[in-house]
């Protein structure tokens, strides 16, 4: 009996630590703020039964997608499910790859991706697609986009997908900031994060939530020091300074 009121008694502790875990990320701020997902499953049958709902195939599968240029292909593969109340995004890995040859890995600069899905979720964790939306990025030779989600930035959830850019030993990387709300997500602001390459010093960012819904702050250390607010303005977070002064390859 002790035993069991012990663990009563750290249950909502121990819910609140797995909560945390979910924006606990190095550039990110660990208080759980706003709309906050009632689970993330990354394995599981229903992890499959929203890639299905999604896509109407299993995984993995084959997608060619046009970008402005010859037809990428790409392997998609489920890697996590957010649920939120009567909603749910499906984050699908797409990698891209050798047409025919899912195991071969594309060119060293093919850019890879993320498919983002928004399902409906009924009472009986039944889904249902409202529509998806495909993210070119990832770290190069067609990998699949890294991303993180954090609630203390928007009004909603916020996704944050990695962009990377290499040219002659020079490597550039951002983060596509959008906000995840029940039927769709909006790209809210691009973040320049990180600039390395032989020739200068570059710089890292940081992240720090603003006022929610208003403002977000970002700090950059190296070469370039300073902070740079991002604050609303219609449907996107500007700037106010010139990004423009920042080193790029």
């Amino acid at each position: 009996m002790l035993v069991i009121r012990v663990l009563l008694l750290c249950l909502p502790l121990l819910l609140t630590a797995c909560r945390q875990s979910w924006v606990n990320y190095d550039d990110g701020d660990t208080t759980m703020r706003g709309i906050v997902p009632t689970n993330i499953l990354r394995t599981g049958p229903a992890l499959t039964e929203a890639f299905i709902a999604a896509f109407g195939r299993p995984a993995p599968f084959e997608a060619h997608i046009n970008k402005g240029r010859p037809d990428w292909t790409y392997k998609l593969s489920p890697s996590a499910l957010i649920i939120f109340d009567g909603y749910a995004y499906l984050m699908a890995d797409a990698q891209n790859v050798e047409p025919g040859n899912p195991e071969e890995s594309a060119c060293h600069a093919c850019p890879g991706g993320l498919m983002v899905s928004a399902l409906k979720r009924d009472s009986r964790a039944r889904y249902s697609a409202l529509g998806y939306r495909f993210v070119e990025g990832g770290p190069g030779y067609g990998n699949a986009a890294l991303w993180k989600l954090r609630t203390d930035l928007f009004d909603g959830p916020a996704l944050l997908v990695e962009n990377y850019y290499r040219a002659q030993g020079c490597q550039t990387e951002s983060y596509d900031l959008y906000e995840l709300n029940p039927r769709q997500m909006i790209l809210r602001a691009t973040v320049a994060s990180e600039v390395s390459a032989p020739w200068q010093h570059g710089f890292g960012s940081a992240i720090e939530h603003g006022i929610q819904g208003i403002s977000f702050t970002v700090h950059y250390t190296g070469q370039v020091k300073g902070t740079v607010h991002f604050i609303r303005s219609g449907e996107k977070y500007l700037p106010d300074k010139p990004e423009s002064k920042l080193p790029s390859c």
